[in-house]
């Protein structure tokens, strides 16, 4: 751009102002981040695919637990024809947003267009997996270690973390 101040105002330089968004491909799930004090220059600070895994196109859900870090579920994208691995087969991670380290997770999620779910005021992140009539909701923090692990009865869906615990929907 070549001139930011005429788009962007006065006060660009110093906006604490961060986007985040995604995009995939056949290398991987990438995180992408965008600051007001670099005039919004997309770059890429994590992409996410497993070691010998094929894949035609990654996909995934992220959410911002914070403005440092995201949490995001990703699969290639022939998961989504398998309802197993759509709805418990995604690999899960928190990203750093600045320094772009990528903290694997030890469980894998839902490639649910709800899941992961955010609450940056807890900076936690609450992940969902369905599999043999059972629900399984984790909550992380932005280091990735588990703050809560339950497992529930029926599907729940859409569980969002709370300083009180999780809200969900469970059956009708």
């Amino acid at each position: 751009m070549p001139d930011p101040g005429k788009r962007l105002g006065k006060s660009w330089k110093t906006s604490a102002d961060r986007a985040v968004t995604t995009a995939a491909d056949s290398g991987g799930f990438k995180v992408l981040v965008a600051d007001s004090k670099d005039a919004y220059q997309w770059r890429t600070v994590a992409t996410l695919a497993e070691p010998g895994m094929p894949a035609d196109s990654w996909i995934g859900n992220s959410c911002v637990m914070d403005r440092d870090h995201a949490a995001v579920v990703y699969a290639p994208r022939t998961f989504t024809n398998k309802p197993d691995l759509m709805q418990c087969g995604a690999f899960t991670a928190v990203v750093d947003l600045k320094s772009g380290r990528v903290t694997k997770l030890p469980f894998t999620g839902s490639l649910a267009y709800f899941d992961p779910s955010c609450n940056p005021e807890t900076r936690t992140a609450a992940f969902t997996a369905f599999r043999d009539h059972k629900t399984r909701l984790v909550t992380v923090n932005t280091s990735g270690k588990t703050t809560t692990d339950t497992t529930v009865t029926g599907q729940v869906t859409s569980a969002v973390p709370t300083k009180d615990g999780l809200v969900a929907a469970h059956g009708r």
